[in-house]
């Protein structure tokens, strides 16, 4: 047998992986699912596992694993679908039983009580598999595609949730920003990295409960010592800093709780001292003052937030039990 399709591809070292361990370190994403994920989905992953890891050896077999991941969401939408009583197929005109296309099952699907949030990612998902579906040349993308891997698992965990799991967090970040918005002030003192730091514009967005604990993911803005030489001359974008946290309890001055990484207990206070708010206006000015094409360039990238996010609802969601529908 030709030994060429047993060369690993160089691609793969020029993208940082050198050795067989390191590229699947790197770029096998292993499946993880809960207990009320359908039999099929689970072992239909198994493929997808197997094109990654032979990808080793032709770069562009890892769009192969995608559009099998793809296949299996489509596979997915229709075995939830049967489980809650939606028809697969619909009778025309003509008396002709014609299979429902995917669009009309996820109307249903969310009819069924679950949030809009959840129609839009898997919309996403939708037109993902309908452009690799149908493309129109032949194109690759290799690893750049492993970025989708996760995100994808964690949307086959939520579609066999229960509509319970959503309201729940619904609820949660309601109740949550409520307190948030009763704090008027609008810049704060954060615990981050071993260092004090001046932020502004707390945003919770999201609320996760594993194993009975809720987890609270913050956005916050920093506050830069000179932000028009960052922002106009040295061209940065504007990260949030990220805070995982449980134990969440507000107050009049900001709120306490127990950051998820360190295990510390923190504490986020407002700050009123003339030197930090005067640094938050010099900041919101050189923003508010960029003009049109200044603003083009610049960007607010939440990238980090949703990153982050994804890949602890993948480590940490879905080796629990769910409570079936």
């Amino acid at each position: 047998m030709n030994s060429e399709y047993f060369q690993p591809d160089t691609t793969w070292t020029a993208l940082g992986a050198k050795t067989k361990e390191e590229y699947l370190e790197r770029y096998l994403i292993k499946g993880k699912f809960h207990a009320q994920v359908h039999e099929d989905v689970i072992k239909s992953y198994e493929t997808v596992e197997y094109l990654m890891a032979h990808a080793w050896y032709h770069y562009r077999m890892y769009d192969e694993a995608l559009k099998k991941l793809l296949g299996i969401f489509e596979m997915a939408v229709k075995l939830r679908c049967k489980d809650l009583g939606i028809e697969l197929e619909t009778v025309n005109a003509k008396g002709k039983r014609k299979k429902r296309e995917l669009y009309k099952l996820i109307e249903d699907y969310i009819k069924k009580g679950y949030p809009q949030k959840v129609r839009s990612k898997l919309d996403w998902l939708r037109e993902l598999r309908n452009m690799f579906s149908h493309p129109e040349r032949h194109s690759f993308g290799g690893g750049t595609f492993s970025q989708s891997i996760v995100p994808i698992i964690n949307i086959l965990n939520q579609l066999f949730l229960p509509v319970s799991y959503f309201t729940d967090q619904v609820n949660e970040l309601e109740k949550s920003n409520q307190s948030l918005n009763h704090i008027k002030e609008p810049v704060f003192i954060l615990p981050y990295e071993g260092k004090q730091i001046l932020v502004y514009h707390p945003s919770l967005y999201q609320c996760l409960k594993v194993d009975e604990v809720w987890f609270y993911f913050f956005a916050f803005i920093p506050v830069f010592d000179n932000p028009k030489k960052r922002f106009l001359e040295d061209s940065y974008s504007l990260t949030p800093v990220i805070l995982i946290c449980t134990d969440l309890k507000f107050n009049a001055n900001g709120f306490s709780a127990k950051e998820y990484e360190t295990q510390k207990e923190i504490e986020v206070l407002v700050t009123k001292k003339s030197e930090n708010i005067k640094k938050y206006q010099e900041q919101k000015t050189v923003l508010e003052n960029m003009t049109f094409e200044q603003k083009i360039g610049f960007n607010l990238s939440t990238s980090t937030a949703h990153w982050m996010l994804n890949d602890f609802m993948y480590y940490h969601c879905w080796g629990s039990e769910v409570e079936p529908n």
